[in-house]
């Protein structure tokens, strides 16, 4: 049996930019995935994954996806509405999650009027880079312990990011969505299929495109929006009739 978390392609073309227009490297890691995986049984979480081991003509393909706890993450308070909008990225600070594209953004919205702060949650290798760019209108809390404490950010968080094109499934979409807390995708990538009518928008993963998708996040009445990112059966989504939530563990 072969777990299949990442497509390789996308996630070199994305920790490499450089290689991304080289045609040897799709066939290259197309060759060593045809390798190994007509070896074995291959589970992928979204339909994303699914399609590369389709094209390598693996034969035994399941589709599991994965879960989020609705228990533990869930709406809470928000901060005062009279404040500035605020915003959430909590992932690894790495090159194929790329969290510049949203530090961009923010500078964008930042020199437009538009009033907002980032609060970054997470560590990683690009940290250092991001912090010299990052500007007045962004912190960085590091690693947050215990998802007490995420989830309370994310719920008070009025849109959070998802900006990677190398993801074949995303949690941290179904986290913010099932604190009630839309979000802003790259519209390549597993994290699309996570998605449902008014609870987000999946934009070029540019500091252009999520300017845009946080603007037209910020048109949508706000109890709107939150109520929609909640909603079963529809931000966290029906798939083989069953939605991507999880039972607790204990």
């Amino acid at each position: 049996m072969w777990f299949s978390h990442e497509r390789p392609d996308t996630w070199l073309a994305a920790r490499a930019p450089v290689l991304r227009p080289a045609g040897w490297l799709t066939s290259a890691v197309a060759r060593w995935n045809m390798r190994l995986a007509g070896r074995f049984d291959v589970v992928v979480t979204s339909a994303f994954a699914q399609d590369e081991s389709a094209r390598l003509g693996v034969r035994s393909i399941h589709r599991v996806p994965l879960g989020v706890d609705l228990a533990t993450f869930r709406p809470g308070p928000r901060l005062s509405d009279n404040g500035p909008t605020r915003l959430a990225y909590a992932s690894r600070l790495s090159p194929e999650k790329n969290p510049g594209a949203v530090i961009e953004a923010v500078q964008v919205l930042v020199r437009n009027g538009t009033d907002v702060r980032l609060d970054g949650y997470g560590t990683g290798s690009a940290l250092a880079g991001l912090c010299r760019a990052a500007g007045l209108s962004v912190t960085f809390h590091g690693h947050v312990a215990g998802r007490a404490a995420l989830v309370d950010r994310l719920a008070a968080a009025d849109i959070a990011f998802a900006p990677s094109a190398a993801e074949t499934f995303e949690p941290s979409v179904l986290e913010a969505l099932a604190c009630g807390t839309p979000v802003v995708i790259a519209d390549i990538g597993g994290a699309g299929e996570l998605l449902a009518p008014g609870a987000g928008v999946a934009v070029p993963p540019t500091g252009a495109g999520i300017t845009a998708g946080v603007d037209q996040i910020l048109s949508w009445p706000v109890a709107d929006r939150r109520a929609a990112a909640r909603a079963p059966g529809r931000a966290i989504p029906l798939v083989d009739g069953r939605r991507f939530d999880a039972a607790p563990t204990r």
